[in-house]
């Protein structure tokens, strides 16, 4: 007889099959306490986070109030040097991007044309009077799938569609705020407020 492969579930304890509503109280109960144990545990550490994370936000507002005040300074002389240059650019330039003036650069760039759509009805309806609508507007087919679950009859006859019910599972343990949470048939867990 072959041997079976291993599940890699070996290091977990293993728990005995549950027959009687006593023993689904006792692993309840165990699981509420296990929940308590590990909420004492992560306390202290959560609270340290809330600390830090505090101290940080203190610091991005530093960091913005030391931005605020040297940007007032900066950003002046920045329209000065743009000024001085696009009143001297032939002769800065000579056909060059780059000026290096020593202290540092400057350059021209001519970039893309960056478009934003203010009004998406009108420009749509732009493209179709000029006929140019199959060059610029993109159909996505996209499956309308609350639209099937409503007509049974025929996405049953639909391949590549797999119908599911889910079944969610979830345990309270008496006194907590949270809840531990499955969908039968997965493997993950996931903890919700109660």
């Amino acid at each position: 007889m072959a041997k079976r492969p291993s599940t890699g579930a070996s290091s977990l304890p293993r728990v005995r099959q549950v027959r009687t509503n006593e023993h689904i109280a006792a692993l309840v109960g165990q699981i509420g306490t296990l929940e308590r144990a590990r909420d004492d545990e992560l306390e202290p550490r959560l609270a340290r986070i809330a600390a830090l994370e505090k101290e940080l936000a203190g610091e991005r507002a530093q960091v913005a109030i030391i931005e605020q005040r040297f940007s007032r300074v900066i950003i002046p002389r920045a329209n000065k040097v743009l000024g001085a240059a696009t009143e001297r650019q032939g002769e800065l330039t000579s056909d060059a991007q780059t000026v290096d003036l020593g202290t540092g650069q400057i350059r021209w760039r001519r970039s893309t044309v960056a478009l934003r759509v203010e009004d998406e009805e009108a420009v749509l309806a732009s493209l179709k009077r000029a006929r140019q609508a199959r060059h610029f507007i993109r159909y996505i087919p996209q499956i309308d799938l609350a639209a099937l679950r409503q007509r049974p009859e025929i996405y049953m006859k639909l391949s590549g569609l797999a119908p599911e019910r889910a079944t969610r599972f979830s345990i309270l343990p008496e006194g907590l705020g949270t809840r531990l949470v499955t969908v039968l048939g997965s493997s993950t867990w996931a903890y919700e407020p109660a």
